[in-house]
């Protein structure tokens, strides 16, 4: 039983309670975009609320974005190009690794471009960081899923895949297209 001089203490406490058990998770946001762009991560671009493209990240990128909420990281890079475990290093900050290795000219195509497509689809709208060494292959393979699969013209998937990252294969990209 609350006695009357209790009473005070006992609504203080419960006042404290309801402070400690809901506002402070809360006030902390499942993903902080504002933390991933801070991370410096090469060519960094954002390509929605929640979609991110760039170079390689470091690995204490990878432990910020992590801190962030980002939960998947999309890699395009061969394994040989890196001289660490990315997948490792991934899953133990918990978060899903994926990979979609392109090796060059030769795998900029329609199948590859419609894979990646598939892949980012299945994530939704959950955070996500997919990057190559420059964010070049990117680009590249983005450029090819709008121009093939989302019936953009050459131009216009042009500016998307540049958006995204393309550089150097662009012609590459361009004669692809044209040939299609």
């Amino acid at each position: 039983m609350i006695t009357r001089q209790r009473l005070p203490i006992t609504l203080f406490t419960l006042l404290i309670l309801s402070f400690t058990s809901h506002g402070i998770a809360e006030d902390k946001p499942a993903f902080d975009t504002h933390t991933v762009i801070a991370s410096q991560i090469f060519n960094l671009r954002q390509q929605s609320a929640t979609h991110f493209s760039g170079g390689q990240p470091s690995q204490a990128q990878l432990k910020t974005l992590s801190e962030a909420g980002v939960k998947h990281i999309v890699n395009l890079r061969m394994p040989e190009e890196l001289k660490w475990n990315e997948r490792q290093w991934v899953q133990s900050l918990g978060m899903q690794y994926h990979t979609l290795p392109i090796a060059g000219v030769d795998s900029i195509t329609a199948a590859n471009a419609t894979a990646l497509a598939d892949l980012l689809a299945k994530m939704g709208d959950e955070p996500v960081l997919i990057h190559c060494a420059s964010s070049n292959r990117l680009g590249a393979l983005i450029a090819m899923d709008e121009a093939i699969n989302k019936d953009q013209s050459l131009e216009q998937a042009i500016i998307t895949g540049k958006r995204w990252g393309m550089t150097r294969l662009e012609p590459i990209v361009r004669a692809k297209l044209s040939k299609n």
